[in-house]
C-alpha cells in the first residue's frame, strides 16, 4: 500500500513536510499583448486630445456665431430706425411741397402736420427747426424738377415748329413750378442748395435756347449770335415770366408774345 507523500518504488525520496511544496511565478503578458496596450493607451489620449480640439473648436465657433448675430440684429434695428426716420421726413417734406404748390406759400407746422399725417413731436424730431424744414423741402423740390426740362425732340423740324415747342414747354413748366420758384428765388439766399439747383436750372433752360435754334445761331456772326442768344434766354426765362404775370398778362398772350419775339429774331437773321 501507497502512502501519500512517500517516494513510489525506485523513485528517489524527496522531502516533503506533508503539503506538497509549490513555486510561484508571476504572469507576464506576451510581448504583442504590451505593445497592443501601449497602442491603445496612445489612442486613447489622441481621442482625448482631438475632443478637448473639437470642444474648443466649437465653443469658439459658436461664441463668433452668437457675436455675428448679436452684431447683426443690432445693425438691423438701428437700419430700421434709421429707414422709418427718413421715410418720416420724406413724408413731411412731400406735405410741404404739396401746400406750396397748391397756393398756400411758405407753410405753417399745423398745415405740414396735418397734411403729413404726422405729430408735431415727430416734426421736430426729423428737423431741428422751422428753417431746416423749409431749406430741406426748396432743395429738394429744385432738385427734383430739374429733371422736368425736356423739350420734345429738341432742335429738329422747321423754326416756326422749334418756336412753339420750345414756347410751350416753357409755359407749362413755369405754370406748374411757379408758386415754388417764386418762393426759392425770394429764400435762396438763406437756402445754398436752393441758389444752386435755381442756378443750374438757368443753365439747363439757357442750353435749350442754344440747342433749339442752333441752325440759326450757328449761320450768324458775333457779337450778333450773342446779341440773338441772351435776348432769346432772357424773354423765355423764369424772371420774365414772373413780370409778365404780375402784370397781369394771361398764359397765351404770354406764348403769343414769345412766338413772335423769336420768330422776328431768328426769321430776320
Amino acid at each position: 500500500m501507497t502512502t501519500f507523500g512517500a517516494a513510489g518504488p525506485g523513485s528517489t525520496p524527496r522531502s516533503n513536510d506533508g503539503a506538497e511544496s509549490a513555486t510561484v511565478r508571476p504572469i507576464v503578458a506576451p510581448v504583442d499583448s504590451q505593445e497592443s496596450s501601449v497602442a491603445m493607451g496612445k489612442l486613447c489620449c489622441s481621442r482625448m486630445r482631438l475632443s478637448r480640439t473639437f470642444e474648443s473648436i466649437t465653443l469658439k465657433n459658436l461664441r463668433a456665431h452668437l457675436e455675428m448675430t448679436m452684431t447683426n440684429s443690432t445693425t438691423a434695428r438701428n437700419d430700421g430706425r434709421r429707414q422709418r426716420r427718413e421715410d418720416g421726413r420724406n413724408k413731411v417734406i412731400d406735405a410741404a411741397i404739396s401746400l406750396v404748390l397748391d397756393g398756400h406759400g411758405v407753410p405753417s407746422t399745423e398745415a405740414v402736420v396735418e397734411r403729413a399725417g404726422v405729430s408735431s413731436a415727430s416734426l421736430f424730431r426729423y428737423f431741428e427747426n422751422l428753417d431746416d424744414l423749409r431749406s430741406s423741402f426748396i432743395s429738394r423740390y429744385f432738385e427734383r424738377i430739374e429733371s422736368a426740362l425736356a423739350v420734345d425732340q429738341l432742335g429738329t423740324g422747321g423754326l416756326s415748329r422749334r418756336v412753339s415747342t420750345l414756347c410751350t414747354a416753357r409755359l407749362e413748366f413755369f405754370a406748374l413750378h411757379e408758386p415754388m420758384a417764386t418762393l426759392g428765388r425770394t429764400r435762396r439766399e438763406e437756402v445754398p442748395q436752393a441758389r444752386d439747383a435755381i442756378y443750374r436750372l438757368r443753365q439747363g433752360l439757357n442750353e435749350q435756347v442754344l440747342r433749339q435754334f442752333e441752325p440759326e445761331f450757328s449761320t450768324m456772326r458775333q457779337p450778333h449770335r450773342r446779341y440773338c442768344e441772351t435776348t432769346i434766354c432772357s424773354l423765355t426765362s423764369f424772371d420774365s415770366w414772373s413780370l409778365m404775370r404780375a402784370d397781369g398778362v394771361d398764359r397765351d398772350e404770354i406764348l403769343r408774345t414769345w412766338r413772335f419775339a423769336i420768330t422776328r429774331l431768328l426769321g430776320n437773321s
